[in-house]
């Protein structure tokens, strides 16, 4: 059961890998230009929480007081556990082992760590969808100045501003230099399709014979009796 439960998850894993190099590279040009990578996630943080509590009030659906409640303490035990750790974190920065691998302090920390290990790729990809679905709202308002489609795509687009801003925080907390190390996702891409297209390209080659080279006598007309003439 566990194996195929990691089998399951692995795609999942590999991207969320390759995301967290980006933000390392992100966090590495900000951190080269002086700056402290908890202040950039304090503030991508504060960004996702006001822009979360702006986009209640664009919305457009009645929701009921349970919706309302489990949606607001899920959003406050995110929030405050990623600006808890933005404050803890720089006060007690993370020790990164020779493997790459952040040592943990204590249960409480690891349990928030674990925490945005797990959602911070469903926030961004979330997010991103919320983005997506505000685009034909978009272009609606843009062509017919309709203020029920502005209404409409104000929502999405503050909640997923929102789901990115908080787990794009998540990242930079926990990036390393290590992950640079790895080779970014395209080359990836590139080396799949190049090594696929080796292995079609040999299984025809097994397949349909290939004829073999045969040698073509090549007829002179100069000969040494000629040259001699």
């Amino acid at each position: 059961m566990k194996e195929k439960f990691n089998e399951i998850i692995a795609p999942l894993k590999y991207l969320d890998s390759k995301i967290a190099r980006s933000y390392a590279k992100i966090t590495k040009k900000w951190e080269d230009l002086g700056n402290n990578k908890y202040t950039l996630a304090t503030i991508l943080s504060l960004i996702g929480g006001i822009s979360m509590y702006t986009a209640d009030g664009y919305s457009h659906q009645e929701r009921s007081l349970i919706e309302k409640n489990l949606n607001g303490g899920l959003n406050g035990i995110l929030f405050g556990s990623d600006l808890g750790r933005n404050f803890f974190d720089r006060q007690n920065k993370n020790e990164i082992s020779s493997t790459g691998a952040i040592a943990e302090r204590g249960p409480v920390i690891y349990l928030h760590r674990k925490l945005a290990d797990y959602s911070r790729l469903p926030l961004l990809i979330y997010g991103s969808i919320l983005i997506g679905e505000a685009i034909p709202n978009l272009l609606d308002y843009l062509s017919t100045n309709n203020n029920e489609s502005l209404q409409k795509l104000l929502n999405p687009i503050f909640r997923g501003l929102s789901c990115i801003s908080l787990a794009s925080s998540m990242y930079i907390k926990d990036s390393n230099t290590k992950l640079l190390e790895k080779q970014p996702m395209w080359k990836d891409a590139f080396n799949l399709i190049r090594n696929g297209y080796e292995n079609v390209a040999d299984k025809i080659g097994g397949i349909i014979p290939q004829p073999e080279p045969q040698l073509i006598p090549l007829e002179s007309k100069f000969s040494l009796e000629n040259i001699i003439k």
